[in-house]
Order: C-alpha cells, then structure tokens, then sequence
C-alpha cells in the first residue's frame, strides 16, 4: 500500500484575529479516489467483531440495542495499521501551533456480548489517535486504532476463539453469576501475563486486585505520566501502552508501587508534576486508598481510610496542599460485605441511598486518615469533577452534581427532572461547613468537563463541559458549553451541526507547561488560551469527523473527515509534540 502524508496548509491568520472562516467545499471536493478510499476503510472499521455468521456464511441478524447500534456499533482494527490516507479537510485549517497526539479511549466489545444484559462500561478498551505532526509547511496527520489487550481479552481468545461469545459476567450479570464471575477472576490472578506475550513492571499476577471479580477492560481513560501512556479502568490496574505504536505492553503497577485498583481520574500536578490518585475497591475493605506518585512514578506516599464505604468514586481533586475525596451516597451492592446494607438487590449493581446523606472529605496532600476532615453536602451524585482550589481559608470544589443518581449508571441517559449541573461547593476549613451553589446559568445538563492542564489544582475562571439535551435519548453530546466558574455570565455554546454528536472534549493548550506563565500577571486567566478537540460522528452521513474549536470563542477553528469511524466513547488526553519522543511518529 502506498502511503502520502495528507498536508493541510496552514491558517493564514492568527486564530486570535477572528477571521470568518472559509465555507465547507462542495461536494465535488470528494474526488471519486478519496470517496472510494474512506469508504473502504470504513467499512472494514465498521464491521462488528461480534456480529453473527449462519452456516451458510451470510450475516445473521444485528443486536439493534442502544449501545451495539448505530455510532455505538464496534469496529475493529485497521488492517493497514497506521494511516496518512482519507483525511479530507472540510472547513478551516488546523492552527499552526497545534502539534501533538489525541488519543482517546472507549468500550469497543470485541466479541459477541451478552445482547440482553450488555452495559456500556462492559466493552473492550479501544484507542482511537490522531498525530497531528508536520510544522509551519502544514500539519501531517495519521490515523490509528487499537484494542488494549488486556489479559481477559487474551483468556477469551484462549478458551473460545470463534469471537463468539465471552467467558467473563458483565457488569449487569455478575449478581446472577457470582461463582463464575468469582471463579474467572482467581484464575485470571493465577495465570501470569507473559503467558501472553504482556509484561508487567513488578513481575506481578493479574490485572486488579484479588477480590474483585470484574473484568479489567482498560475502557474509561488515559493519562501520560512519566513517560508512560497507560489505559485506565477504575477497579484494577492500568494497561501501559507503547505511545508510538499504541501496542499493549501489559498491566502497570509503577514499579510494584500499586498493590490495589487505580483511580479513573489521576489529577497530575502542573507545578511540580507529581500525580496523585484516589481509588476505591469492593468487596473487601479498605475501600479508599489515596497515593501520591512522582513525576518519575515513584510512589512516594499512601494513605487508607479505614472508614469509608464502597461507593461509586469515579473522579477526585487536588489542591496546592489538599486532596479531595468525593464520598456520594451511590453504594456499590454485592451480597457480601459491609455494602449490602438494607439486603441484597439482584436486580442493581448499585444503590443510591440519598438518606445516607453527602460528604467531601479534604486531606493534607501527605496525610493520612486522622488528618482528613469530612465537609456534609446535599445527597447527589458526580460521575466528575471539574477542578478545586485553595483561596484564603477556603476550599473551592467544582463538581458536574446531578440531584440522584442515574438508573445503572448510564453516562448517556436523558432522563427529564434529573439535570446535571455545574455545581460549586465552598468548603470552610475554619467552621467545618460547607455551603453550595450552581455556578451556571444556560440550564443546560452538563457532564464530561475538561480543564488548561496547567490550571489543575488552581484557580481556574473558565471549563468546557458537554451537553446531553439531545433529541433522542441515548445520543452522547450535541453541544459543548464554555462555563465561567467565576461569575454569572453567559455560556458560550459550540453547538455540533444536525445529526452529528461527539464524545469528549479534550483541551490542548498554547502554553503546553506551567512553567510558560512564569512572568504572567496573577490577575490575569489564561484558563481558555488553547483549543479543543472533539471526535464527532455524523448519523447523516455514517462518517467520523475531528473538530478543533478555539477555547476563546467557541468558535470551529477546523473540521477535518477521519479515514475510519470512531465509535462514541470516553475520556481522551492530548499530548504536546515537546512531549512525545524526539522524532514522534504514530507508526
């Protein structure tokens, strides 16, 4: 196959001036090659590792569900690999100063699932990237997807290779399914990974720790720390993968450090790059571990709280000098252990219990249990948060609150009466009490927040959050929203063109380190001074898009056609060029 490099000219203006941009170029822009080109490439993506053959060799009939259809509908890798063919500019041009690595993660199931019991949380882990190298002559973009392979995607290929079919409980089956779901899990402690050609740093067993009996699917997220890129899942161990060529190395303990899950949401400190994350576990307590680690991924500190309960903690925050622990009344239900209070539901993984109450509990960065000081709040529930910062004897949280929790934990549901806000909690260290307020105006439900990475533990006027008002339930996001945390003004709105719907924003900044504000006014905010990036998917057309947005105006700053569709997902990070290797190529 013959490889070119898809140049895009670069702007002509700075993105700051505002010009208008071009309109999208008519449809004879799609020359017959490049149509033909995307197409195939799509259709080899699209085609679901999971969809049924007759004996006869014809497809047999297609789960039409809400998350194995449409954009939700798995792919599988490119057969090619990494790709420079297919990108088709269709509006704007890609700035100057935007160089790096987009990399996003998502459920990608790639086996037959259990069609009536399947959850979102259940899929394959799947990373989807684009490089956007090249310098003032034009950006160079490539194309890449990969599964993480993780050891239950190993062990499935070992005992049942026909894709038909996984030996591993969902999320919704494991409280019908406990022995085997019980009896997988130690067997997956018993098998050592290089057994599968994975290594793992500490020589240890296994990808979570040994009383949890749910499959590590390396689904929810990402960071680059260290220069490590691990694929995260909240309830086990990371998945290190090679950043040039996104192969999986194997599960990531930091040097042996880890001995029990990892958060979802590390929060990585912009001034001296140490990473701190809080976890939780079931069924076995302690169900609360916070650690802080280097910035050469040391562990450098541990701290257990003994007396919290297993509740859903998906996100955390930092302070200069504090972490947050987020403690909502979403309980974690199995029929064993302190969780199944009031009995056991076989019907929820979870329980809300609002009667229990809220709490935010605030550490000293290095301290431990004794040390940590619980704030009450109004029962809700936070799948994230935004940021947290000190100012005087206060601590400031910002959280996306919904009043109750979710049914099942669906990140996706549209459900009327149920909004979710940007939410603010005051938190004083003088009084012990915390007040609460929304902190914006558009009545616009708001989830997946991103953040300037330098502004990570600081005061921060500006967040990007997307929006779920969609037309049909169980559509991701259709609109992106610019909320200032520091007054009452108005969003800013990037809404998506009619039938397209995206995933996460993630923010790539001009200043790409703390450090490059040295010598910048306090009073001055540079919290918006980058652009975002978004994969979008068109149910119009069935093709994927990459929209960068700059974070000043909300305005499209370029929207580029993708070789390949890139199903609805989670969270993704961006990587600076400065650092990548030297000489980065995604390959």
């Amino acid at each position: 196959m013959v490889v070119f490099k898809a140049v895009i000219p670069a702007p002509r203006f700075h993105p700051l001036r505002r010009k208008p941009l071009p309109r999208p170029p008519s449809a004879a822009a799609f020359t017959d090659e490049t149509v033909a080109l995307s197409q195939a490439q799509s259709k080899v993506a699209a085609d679901p590792a999971w969809r049924s053959t007759g004996e006869d060799g014809n497809e047999g009939p297609e789960y039409l569900g809400k998350y194995l259809a449409g954009n939700f509908t798995p792919v599988r890798e490119l057969s090619c690999g990494a790709t420079s063919e297919g990108f088709i500019v269709l509006e704007g041009a890609i700035p100057e100063g935007l160089r790096g690595l987009l990399i996003r993660n998502g459920p990608n199931p790639d086996r037959t699932p259990n069609v009536d019991t399947y959850h979102l949380f259940d899929g394959d882990g799947m990373i989807h990237a684009v490089h956007l190298g090249g310098g003032s002559d034009g950006v160079r973009l490539t194309y890449k997807n990969k599964f993480v392979n993780t050891l239950s995607r190993k062990m499935d290929e070992l005992i049942a290779p026909n894709r038909k079919g996984t030996i591993f409980p969902g999320i919704d089956e494991i409280p019908f399914k406990i022995p085997q779901a019980m009896g997988l899990s130690l067997l997956s402690k018993a098998v050592p990974a290089s057994l599968f050609r994975l290594k793992q740093d500490s020589g240890a067993w296994g990808d979570t720790p040994l009383s949890v009996i749910v499959k590590n699917s390396a689904n929810t997220n990402l960071v680059y720390h260290h220069g490590k890129l691990l694929a995260l899942w909240e309830v086990g161990f990371p998945y290190e993968l090679d950043v040039s060529t996104l192969d999986t190395v194997g599960p990531y303990t930091f040097k042996g450090g880890l001995k029990s899950s990892f958060s979802a949401h590390p929060k990585v400190d912009p001034v001296d790059g140490s990473m701190v994350d809080v976890s939780y576990s079931f069924p076995e307590a302690p169900h609360c571990r916070t650690r802080v680690w280097s910035k050469e991924g040391n562990l450098l500190h541990e701290a257990i709280i003994e007396s919290m309960e297993a509740v859903f903690m998906h996100d955390c925050a930092i302070t200069e000098h504090y972490t947050l622990i987020v403690n909502l009344p979403l309980l974690l239900n199995l029929p064993f252990g302190p969780t199944s209070e009031g009995g056991f539901d076989r019907t929820k993984s979870a329980i809300f219990k609002p009667e229990r109450g809220g709490k935010i509990g605030v550490m000293p960065r290095f301290g431990t249990e004794k040390d940590l000081r619980w704030f009450e709040v109004s029962p809700n529930f936070s799948f994230h948060t935004v940021n947290a910062y000190e100012e005087g004897n206060k601590v400031i949280l910002h959280a996306c609150r919904m009043q109750e929790a979710i049914p099942n934990w669906d990140p996706f549901s549209v459900r009327e009466g149920i909004p979710t806000l940007v939410h603010e909690y005051v938190l004083d260290m003088e009084t012990g009490k915390a007040t609460e307020r929304s902190v914006h105006s558009s009545g616009q439900s708001l989830d997946m927040p991103c953040l300037h990475p330098a502004y990570v533990g600081k005061k921060a006027r500006f967040t990007f959050a997307g929006g779920d008002s969609c037309p049909q339930d169980h559509h991701p996001i259709n609109s992106y929203e610019k909320v200032d945390l520091l007054s009452d003004s108005p969003p800013l709105v990037y809404k998506l063109p009619e039938g397209c719907y995206g995933s996460t924003f993630t923010f790539a900044p001009r200043r790409s380190s703390a450090s490059s504000f040295d010598g910048l006014s306090d009073r001055e905010d540079f919290s918006d001074d980058g652009w975002l990036l978004v994969f979008v998917h068109s149910e119009v057309t069935g093709f994927s898009e990459l929209h960068v947005v700059d974070g000043c105006d909300m305005e499209m700053v370029a929207r580029v056609h993708l070789p390949s569709r890139v199903p609805y997902g989670f969270h993704c990070v961006f990587i600076p060029e400065d650092q990548l290797p030297q000489a980065y190529t995604l390959a």
